[in-house]
């Protein structure tokens, strides 16, 4: 797409797993836009002095970041991704330009917009929002696996939303919650982050109103014996990173029958299914002899528990008391 940007560069790289941009100086921002990770190139607005502030993540197809411009700034894209933005005003406004239309984004309201679009972005003095972009091909993927199949056509999202219902407020605090874990930085061995990764596409997908709303009553409730599927395919799996799409595909249902499955005949969600199981791998090692050498970090490590604090929280939660109780000998029911 052509813009009125000169340093137009032909290269994009992702970016750093953690990264911080302060630029606090007009005479910075070619430094600024030189950065092969940044896909867009800034100036100031008007003559207004530059100052920007961001902190930002990169994991797998999702990049999220903060922006503070106590001045504001223009935007315009260095290059053309396939991917959207998803962003939230918490203060200020920003003007969205595309070819054929602009959206104003304001507190209280949550912007979807695609990046190839984008002509310019204007954001107000006192600018403050948190934003991020998915690809394109992870919305397709969990279009498909939701739906548990490619007969339903991708649907098309409202640019500009309320953001006051329960849906979108639940939305966009997971989506968050997945850059504070990556801003804390995720282990390898993590095995809940892939799922946490994954669930926030599906509940973009349910969550963000479309043009054309999808008639919730299509959702078919399956019978028992493909939950029972799921379930063994979960158990026989816990000890190593899965996705409900996966799950679902050994189910032999989408995404979307087996969230709705799960919690008519569990009463719980799948996540939340997985995580008890995991739990109760862990507390089953902490009471059994053969494992009573290994610490309580290595137990929860190998069930895929990177955060002992909030491991910790889960287990007393689920048995009543702390982890180290349980090792000590106080065995508590599942």
């Amino acid at each position: 797409m052509a813009n009125s940007n000169s340093h137009i560069e032909p290269l994009w790289i992702p970016p750093p797993k953690v990264f911080s941009l302060q630029t606090h100086d007009r005479q910075q921002i070619d430094h600024l836009n030189d950065l092969t990770f940044l896909s867009v190139a800034f100036k100031p607005l008007r003559k207004e002095p530059f100052y920007l502030d961001a902190k930002g993540v990169h994991g797998g197809a999702i990049t999220q970041w903060t922006t503070d411009a106590p001045f504001g700034f223009v935007s315009s894209p260095k290059v053309a991704l396939d991917k959207v933005t998803i962003r939230f005003v918490a203060n200020g406004g920003i003007i969205r330009r595309n070819s054929f239309a602009e959206y104003l984004g304001t507190p209280g309201k949550a912007m979807f917009v695609a990046f190839e679009e984008m002509v310019t972005e204007e954001a107000s003095a006192g600018f403050q929002a948190f934003a991020g972009t998915i690809d394109r091909s992870a919305l397709m993927s969990g279009h498909v696996a939701l739906e548990g199949s490619d007969e339903f056509a991708f649907p098309c999202f409202q640019p500009v939303v309320d953001i006051s219902g329960a849906a979108m407020r639940a939305f966009r605090h997971n989506f968050y919650l997945v850059y504070e874990r990556l801003n804390a930085g995720v282990d390898e061995h993590d095995l809940s982050f892939p799922l946490l990764q994954e669930m926030i596409i599906y509940q973009f997908l349910a969550a963000w109103p479309r043009s054309s709303p999808l008639d919730e009553g299509n959702v078919v409730l399956r019978p028992s014996w493909q939950v029972r599927r799921a379930l063994d395919y979960i158990d026989a799996n816990l000890q190593r990173k899965i996705t409900l799409a996966e799950i679902a595909v050994a189910a032999g249902i989408g995404v979307r029958s087996l969230q709705a499955s799960f919690r008519k005949e569990l009463g719980k969600t799948p996540i939340q299914w997985i995580t008890e199981r995991r739990l109760a791998g862990v507390h089953k090692e902490l009471i059994d002899p053969p494992h009573i050498e290994a610490s309580i970090a290595e137990v929860a490590r190998r069930w895929g528990f990177t955060h002992l604090g909030d491991f910790s929280r889960k287990y007393r939660e689920r048995y009543g008391d702390t982890p180290l109780k349980s090792k000590r000998g106080v065995d508590y029911p599942q």
